[in-house]
């Protein structure tokens, strides 16, 4: 059931329906309790509609809520670089560039040898005119995964940016 609640909740926020994705949300969390009495026995699932919940509050424009949410879903799972790096995705995708930058950070000190968070670090600094920064990142990132369908277009920006910097 949880699975299904969770699609049924991301279709809803993709489709523009952010309170009716919060009230599944919502439900999810409580059914949670309901069962399990915390969270952490279900960390998985809870990780999950926390973090929708973070996206939906966002999306609604309640910065203040969408932090409360997203910081609620590491505290279960601060080893978790995914819920981490999902943080900072969810955050960059609502131009929180600042604050995305942070949790692409915390995923790369949790796992350094993934690249995905030193990708998103390049775009994230791109984003802020940190040049320096993001060519590190999108450094970083080719030597962790070379093989990266995504290499081409890096190594593109790579060479843009050092254009630019000259």
């Amino acid at each position: 059931m949880y699975p299904v609640r969770l699609n049924v909740a991301e279709a809803l926020l993709n489709k523009g329906d952010a309170d009716g994705a919060e009230a599944e949300y919502k439900g999810l969390l409580e059914r949670i309790l309901q069962v399990h009495g915390d969270y952490a026995k279900d960390k998985p699932t809870a990780v999950r509609a926390l973090s929708g919940l973070g996206e939906t509050a966002l999306k609604k424009g309640d910065l203040e809520a969408g932090r409360t949410y997203l910081s609620q879903a590491l505290g279960l799972s601060p080893e978790d670089e995914v819920a981490a790096y999902n943080v900072g995705a969810i955050l960059f995708s609502n131009q929180k560039v600042d604050e995305a930058i942070e949790f692409f950070q915390l995923a790369a000190r949790i796992k350094s040898g993934w690249p995905k968070p030193y990708y998103k670090l390049g775009f994230a600094y791109l984003n802020k005119g940190d040049y320096a920064k993001a060519l590190e990142s999108f450094n970083k990132f080719i030597a962790l995964d070379p093989e990266n369908p995504e290499i081409a277009t890096v190594k593109n920006i790579v060479a843009t940016i050092e254009k630019i910097k000259k």
